[in-house]
């Protein structure tokens, strides 16, 4: 990944990274379609040529994320977890470290910042305080028609994705979460996804916080995907209170189906009275085989929360990704 700003009121306006993801599962047993395993993810990064493991947000003054799969860590293995089903699958329990935001907030098109959108508001909800990876349980129920499900979970609040997951588990601050999805497809095979989320919070200083949040995806025909979030939370226990996002993913132009064209603008407001931010993000990402990608992208933030009313920052930069 390579970013270059069209200002920096830092050290950089530049910024080259690199990132892995390791992930696997492990069927251990499979009876007439209940199964159980393992999974793991291990993924580390580092941005060359500094000293400093960090997007450019600080630089620039943007206060959203800029960069979304820049990790600052060597190896971790940020996810370890048994999965169970029950019911011919109907009920599936996760157990051990975990990522909260594999079960919640979830969107079609704006999710995955390896394939998708790089700002990380166009990722996930900046207004919902979701933990790190750490030590967690979650326990969903997918209808039998396939048109809805629950998905409720528990984690450590104070994780640190980088460290033991057993550092702070026990103190007893914790993170909670309800989601409620509806799934139609709608007319000639169009897809889509609608979810309601309520949170709750406690962290280590004793603050305590909830909100709620609503992430949608409509597949509209012609391979164009709408979607949309919003959010608000407690502004005690988030960097943005409230936050609002939305889009559209297009796929198959000229046949290519395998490619993505993306364009997306997420709005967020900081607590505390720390003001507004917006960021554009378009993107295109262009399959040069099943194994790899090349993603050209570019972001403006107005204003970025960093610097003078009316400024407007520009990043452009492009992605590869290899998969094997």
């Amino acid at each position: 990944m390579v970013q270059a700003a069209s200002e920096s009121a830092g050290q950089r306006d530049a910024l080259a990274s690199w990132s892995y993801d390791f992930a696997g599962t492990w069927t251990l047993h499979d009876d007439g379609g209940v199964a159980g395993g393992l999974g793991w993810l291990v993924e580390g990064g580092r941005a060359l040529f500094s000293d400093r493991d960090s997007d450019l947000s600080g630089d620039t003054g943007a206060a959203q994320g800029l960069n979304d799969d820049l990790d600052s860590t060597d190896a971790a293995l940020s996810e370890f977890w048994w999965s169970q089903g029950f019911a011919d699958a109907s009920w599936v329990i996760t157990v051990g470290r975990l990522d909260p935001t594999v079960f919640f907030d979830g969107n079609a098109v704006a999710n995955d910042e390896t394939a998708q959108f790089l700002s990380t508001p166009l990722v996930n909800s900046v207004a919902v305080a979701f933990p790190e990876n750490g030590v967690g349980a979650n326990v969903s129920w997918f209808a039998e028609s396939g048109t809805h499900y629950v998905s409720a979970g528990v984690g450590d609040a104070n994780a640190d994705g980088g460290e033991s997951v057993f550092n702070d588990f026990g103190g007893g601050d914790f993170f909670t979460g309800l989601e409620l999805g509806w799934t139609p497809t709608l007319g000639e095979g169009r897809q889509g996804s609608y979810r309601v989320l309520g949170w709750t919070t406690r962290t280590r200083d004793g603050s305590d916080g909830s909100g709620v949040s609503l992430s949608v995806d409509q597949e509209v025909g012609g391979g164009i995907t709408l979607f949309g979030r919003y959010a608000a939370g407690d502004d005690e226990v988030l960097d943005f209170d409230r936050a609002a996002s939305g889009g559209v993913g297009v796929s198959g132009w000229y046949g290519r189906d395998e490619d993505l064209l993306g364009v997306g603008l997420a709005w967020a407001r900081a607590s505390g009275g720390g003001g507004e931010e917006t960021l554009v993000e378009v993107f295109y990402r262009l399959t040069l085989s099943p194994q790899m990608s090349v993603t050209p992208h570019v972001q403006w933030v107005d204003p970025p929360s960093g610097s003078t009313p009316g400024d407007t920052l520009a990043v452009v930069g492009v992605r590869l990704q290899a998969t094997y």
